[in-house]
């Protein structure tokens, strides 16, 4: 977790021990009335987007049960005045955060959607088989186009610009691309995070790379195009097959993150500056082991989306 700012031992505190708040619950499903009396507001505006930040910097965004540290940190942050020990069993700071994240990863799905569709209209594809075809050529599968059974090496969709280079026999022999994580719907995805970000005073804000926001924003437009697969939207009938979650995107969210992880301060500065123009513009809803990275660098197409100019960490004018 990046710095934070410590919280003076020598402000008075209250003990929630003396404050009203509602009996513990034998089968926990915690509402924000069951926090201490007068933190409802102050969770909501301020210890929320702290968490969420936080969560957004992780390498594994799916498992969060093991920060109950950083809970207690940024309650102590939030709430100098008010004691409080978060706990993992039947504790409701713990449980709400819990879902806040939860509820943050399902709109980085409904944003993912949003952006895909928004950026199909506004290319301007005519028909059903013309959005196939390219929806086949941003998220490329095993098929007749590429005449082997080797994985994509390359996902269009993750770049900025990319181009198919053909050989003699029609096969891609190579795609030539440039601009890592910076096509349009993955910045207008990744724009959620930086209007999460906007709530935080500067000097609480994380310090750290948002890498799991990135690889969430990476999978979750993938999920959105695969739905345009045949040219027309499709969602899945069944909801549990359709949720955006660890069982269906967990490898693919490892994969991306090997790339993710090689992304230099310039790559970084780049990606958040496309993202930038994309915030408030939609609607709000209310760790890879090293083997697997060295097995895989070398023939996934999302283990290997690094601009070839990211040895330099020159060249960009914001700062992140």
């Amino acid at each position: 977790m990046g710095t934070l700012p410590q919280v003076s031992k020598s402000q008075a505190r209250i003990s929630t021990h003396s404050t009203p708040q509602s009996a513990k619950k034998p089968y926990p499903r915690f509402r924000m009335e069951d926090l201490p009396d007068g933190t409802q507001q102050r969770f909501r505006e301020d210890l929320g987007p702290l968490w969420l930040e936080f969560v957004s910097t992780l390498e594994n965004p799916w498992d969060l049960t093991n920060h109950v540290d950083v809970m207690q940190e940024l309650w102590n942050i939030t709430f100098t005045d008010i004691d409080y020990t978060v706990q993992k069993t039947n504790d409701p700071v713990y449980s709400l955060l819990l879902q806040r994240a939860y509820r943050y990863r399902c709109d980085f799905a409904k944003r993912g959607e949003t952006a895909v569709a928004a950026y199909l209209d506004s290319i301007g594809l005519n028909n059903p088989d013309e959005i196939a075809r390219y929806i086949n050529f941003l998220v490329p599968s095993v098929s007749g186009i590429r005449g082997d059974e080797e994985p994509a090496k390359c996902y269009p969709f993750m770049w900025q610009e990319a181009t198919n280079i053909m050989n003699e026999e029609g096969h891609v022999e190579r795609t030539e691309t440039r601009g890592a994580f910076r096509s349009r719907p993955i910045s207008d995805t990744l724009a959620l995070y930086l209007e999460i970000r906007e709530c935080i005073p500067p000097a609480l804000r994380q310090s750290d790379r948002p890498r799991g926001a990135l690889v969430l924003a990476t999978v979750s437009v993938e999920r959105a195009l695969r739905m345009y697969s045949t040219g027309t939207y499709v969602k899945h009938k069944d909801r549990f097959e359709s949720t955006f979650s660890r069982k269906h995107w967990g490898v693919t969210t490892d994969e991306v993150m090997i790339s993710v992880k090689k992304t230099t301060s310039r790559g970084w500065k780049k990606i958040i500056k496309a993202a930038i123009p994309y915030i408030k513009t939609r609607k709000p809803h209310h760790g890879m082991p090293a083997a697997l990275e060295e097995e895989r660098e070398e023939v996934n197409g999302y283990t290997r989306c690094v601009d070839v100019d990211s040895g330099s960490d020159s060249g960009s004018d914001v700062i992140f």
